[in-house]
């Protein structure tokens, strides 16, 4: 790598997916799986996720209109209206779990978020879960598409702003022109992110007040 610094910044894949919050949901059993973890360790986070996917799954089954939400956790920021939300969706909304978890009638709910640690892994699982689905899914999409091919003379300067890449980049890929989707990601400094930018603008229908995204046709 030239610019090795790129390993820890732009090369991060799925940042999203890849939180602080998630660490030990993401690394603990790898490092159990490789006897890395002693037994105390192990024994926490296996009761710590076996309630966090408790706590996760009464709050997505437990839906009430807003007026009781409203009622319930005493949060006025709540409409007062009757579109019907689950738990999960308040939490994000109030970030107040305690309230949510009140609200669910729930006394074991109740002692199981008694833990701080167990409750911000909750409010940000609640937080992100919609925008870390998406960023799944179009992960899911990119690798699957990665032989995509790419248009001659794509002019990536143009598109900067639409791909959220730098000059800099814009500049290194105009002068690549990689000939398909997973060539581009490994050109230095190329992110995930932009790469699904990418791929999402070449699906996209062209319209006539647009520049074409190529000169000439697809190789």
């Amino acid at each position: 790598c030239k610019e090795p610094y790129r390993v820890f910044t732009s090369r991060a894949e799925y940042r999203m997916l890849l939180r602080p919050d998630n660490a030990d949901d993401r690394l603990s059993q790898k490092g159990i799986d490789v006897g890395v973890v002693g037994a105390h360790r192990k024994s926490v986070f296996e009761r710590m996720s076996a309630d966090g996917r408790q706590v996760m799954e009464q709050l997505r089954n437990t839906q009430m209109t807003n007026m009781k939400w409203r009622a319930l956790t005493g949060h006025e920021s709540i409409a007062s209206n009757a579109t019907q939300k689950t738990g999960n969706v308040i939490v994000r909304d109030t970030k107040d779990v305690a309230a949510v978890a009140r609200a669910c009638a729930s006394s074991q709910l109740e002692n199981v978020l008694q833990c701080v640690h167990l409750a911000s892994k909750v409010y940000a699982k609640c937080l992100y879960e919609e925008h870390a689905a998406q960023m799944s899914q179009l992960v899911k999409e990119f690798r699957q598409d990665e032989a995509l091919e790419l248009p001659l003379n794509f002019d990536y300067a143009y598109h900067a702003k639409d791909l959220g890449m730098s000059t800099e980049i814009a500049e290194k890929l105009n002068k690549v022109q990689p000939e398909t989707l997973g060539a581009a990601s490994r050109v230095s400094g190329v992110s995930v992110p932009c790469l699904i930018q990418l791929m999402v603008l070449l699906r996209r229908p062209q319209r006539p007040d647009k520049k074409e995204l190529s000169t000439t046709t697809v190789r």
